[in-house]
């Protein structure tokens, strides 16, 4: 049986939360691996407190190690050594 896995995040009313200042924490982390994400900064203003923002087909490219001030790039990301697949 297929998997289906939709990532969520609620950490920040803004996409991308604190990614171009000082955060690396959850959202930023998600978006380090998967920068297309960061393209909805240019559209979408604040979030509402009932508002939620769909970004479909965003890709992961690599793969972090760490968490906030200890995070660091740890490899390229492939799909295909994950056993997943566009």
């Amino acid at each position: 049986m297929d998997t289906l896995v939709i990532p969520v995040d609620f950490a920040d009313p803004y996409i991308g939360g604190e990614f171009l200042r000082f955060g690396n924490v959850q959202e930023e982390l998600m978006c380090c691996m998967q920068p297309e994400i960061l393209s909805g900064r240019l559209f979408m203003e604040r979030l509402l407190p009932r508002e939620a923002a769909l970004v479909i087909g965003a890709e992961r490219f690599c793969s972090c190690r760490g968490y906030a001030r200890d995070l660091v790039w740890a490899e390229d990301f492939r799909e295909a050594d994950h056993g997943s697949a566009r």
